[in-house]
């Protein structure tokens, strides 16, 4: 589903202009390794480079959100935006060694994945175009859908995210469900 979702927004890019450059971002470097089970796009796993089976001679950047800092594009195509442990935001508990030389921002939750969400975001010169599932969207893409106006929303999202309650944890490589677990309720991030 996602490989289609994707083709087919990089087949209306290429319709619209095709000189366009499109970088394709995932939250982790495994979520190329994702797109490729669909069968619509190629990843090689030596150069870490996405070629389409449709378009082959599309010229396709991936990368992590982190290495992508700095760049620019002219079409961003954030193809991670679900909410699960190894989605966007990333819910992956910090290393406990790593909480003694990294200072934490408790003031806002997910505060450093808001801060890279950002960086995702400003990536492009046109257009930011995020890959989202139907049920489990990414908290961060409810808040767009809410608070900004711009956001043109093509399909159907389940807004109530955490409606069962339930924590999904998913092998980041062949995403098999591993565990359930009841969450806490959150609070409203007004």
């Amino acid at each position: 589903m996602i490989g289609e979702k994707v083709e087919a927004i990089v087949e209306k890019i290429i319709l619209e202009n095709p000189k366009s450059s499109i970088l394709l971002l995932g939250r982790y470097g495994f979520d190329a390794f994702h797109l490729s089970h669909s069968g619509k796009f190629v990843y090689n796993e030596k150069t870490g480079g996405v070629t389409s089976t449709k378009f082959p001679n599309v010229a396709l950047d991936f990368m992590t959100v982190h290495r992508a800092k700095g760049l620019g594009y002219d079409n961003v195509i954030i193809i991670n935006a679900r909410n699960e442990v190894y989605g966007f935001p990333s819910q992956v508990q910090d290393d406990p060694v790593l909480k003694y030389v990294v200072r934490d921002d408790h003031s806002i939750e997910y505060a450093e994945e808001r801060r890279l969400f950002y960086v995702a975001l400003t990536r492009t010169k046109n257009r930011v175009y995020l890959i989202v599932p139907k049920e489990r969207p990414s908290s961060f893409v409810l808040e767009l859908i809410d608070d900004y106006l711009p956001v043109v929303l093509y399909g159907d999202i389940d807004k109530n995210e955490n409606k069962d309650n339930q924590e999904i944890k998913k092998c980041p490589i062949c995403l098999r469900i591993l565990e359930r677990k009841s969450l806490p309720r959150r609070s409203s991030m007004n």
